[in-house]
């Protein structure tokens, strides 16, 4: 019975805390979400489904803008338009999700140079 206590005490310490570790959690998430996800609406690297094939990955890329670069993964693309208009359209194309280029680490910092 004596094994019983820490375990006990352990639990009652662990529910004080989940709150605030819960908490701690989620706003750590949302941070990094909003750091993750494209700086201006010119310029983005579009996350297509894996099991696309490369060829229909660009081609939904090329729709909705100018393929500047292909990510490490053959499902990932770089794109810039000259309009505010790009995630929306590839939204509609087809990408899962959209991220900031420069943190993908995918591509080079200016994408004009690729």
């Amino acid at each position: 019975m004596s094994g019983s206590a820490p375990v006990a005490s352990a639990r009652k310490l662990l529910l004080t805390f989940a709150p605030a570790l819960a908490l701690t959690f989620a706003s750590l998430g949302a941070a990094v979400a909003f750091e993750v996800g494209p700086r201006t609406p010119r310029q983005v690297a579009a996350v297509f489904p894996p099991w696309w094939s490369p060829a229909r990955v660009f081609e939904a890329a090329s729709d909705a803008g100018a393929v500047t670069a292909i990510g490490g993964a053959r499902n990932i693309v770089i794109v810039v338009a000259d309009d505010d208009q790009l995630p929306a359209r590839l939204n509609a194309a087809g990408a899962l999700l959209q991220l900031n280029p420069s943190l993908t680490g995918l591509c080079a910092e200016d994408q004009r140079d690729v």
